[in-house]
């Protein structure tokens, strides 16, 4: 037994009890021999005394140890706690590192989406803007039609300062106009007037036309000259020496498209070749400057 508690102890402490092995192996091995002899059992005081020594000598080597090792116990315990305790913080720095990723990919996406939704506005804006915005309409004078008397007078009116000023010439001329827009239109009756300076010189009325986008249209005109005597002296001199005189062309007309009511201004610089009056008053009409403004 004392030697199975050495080993247990190790090499030190059976060492140190070596000197207390002999005598008690030598008590035991006669108090057995005795009583054996005898046939009666006999007092091991001795042994036993020897055996109480060296279990208290070995206590005394082992308490160190024992409580070395509840130490350790207790460290590797409060190491456990520790680190069991540590853990959920651990776990909480994940979650918020994660959380923060998350948080950064969906201010991401959510950037992405608002460049995707601003790139797809600007795109229709464009779009709208490229298909409604409105462009100026071209027009050309096809034909004019004119009486002989109504030619003579407008001679009369422009050589002559003893003219009636009470006197109207009327005309009629066709008007090709081209649609640049891509939206149609109808314009309803519109009103001109064409002067010279302070002068006004003739007056003129367009019939309602409906024209799709892009697309011709041909409006009729009805036009009345009057040139009173104090215009007919300015004008002698002003077409002289060419016979050509620009008059300013003032008007407006009322349209409508996708079911919006507008207003059409338009102010004109028209070049008149007046002696095409006589030979060919289709050509009469040399040149033009138009500027064009809506309102609602």
């Amino acid at each position: 037994l004392a030697q199975a508690r050495c080993r247990e102890l190790g090499s030190s402490a059976c060492v140190l009890h070596t000197a207390l092995l002999p005598s008690c192996v030598l008590a035991m091995s006669e108090g057995t021999a005795a009583g054996t002899a005898a046939g009666t059992a006999v007092p091991l005081d001795e042994a036993e005394r020897c055996n109480a020594a060296l279990a208290a000598s070995l206590r005394a080597e082992a308490a160190p140890r024992e409580r070395e090792g509840v130490d350790l116990e207790a460290q590797s315990v409060s190491t456990l706690r520790t680190e069991g305790t540590s853990t959920p913080a651990s776990s909480d720095t994940f979650q918020t590192r994660h959380t923060f990723k998350g948080d950064s990919r969906r201010r991401r996406c959510c950037r992405k989406r608002v460049g995707a939704c601003s790139l797809v506005v600007l795109v229709a804006v464009a779009a709208l803007a490229f298909f409604l915005w409105p462009r100026d309409p071209q027009w050309e004078v096809k034909k004019i039609t004119v009486s002989q008397e109504t030619v003579n007078g407008l001679i009369a009116a422009f050589t002559s300062t003893q003219s009636n000023g009470n006197a109207s010439f009327p005309m009629e001329a066709v008007v090709d106009i081209e649609n640049p827009n891509f939206l149609g239109a109808h314009a309803g009756a519109g009103s001109f007037v064409a002067k010279f300076g302070p002068y006004e010189v003739a007056q003129a009325t367009s019939q309602p036309l409906s024209v799709r986008g892009r697309s011709p249209g041909t409006v009729s005109v009805d036009v009345v000259s009057r040139i009173s005597p104090e215009a007919s002296a300015v004008l002698l001199k002003a077409v002289q020496p060419d016979f050509k005189l620009t008059v300013e062309v003032t008007g407006h007309l009322p349209a409508r498209s996708l079911g919006l009511n507008v207003k059409v201004s338009l102010e004109c610089s028209v070049l008149v070749d007046v002696l095409q009056l006589v030979s060919d008053p289709d050509n009469m009409i040399i040149g033009h400057n138009c500027s064009y403004h809506i309102s609602l």
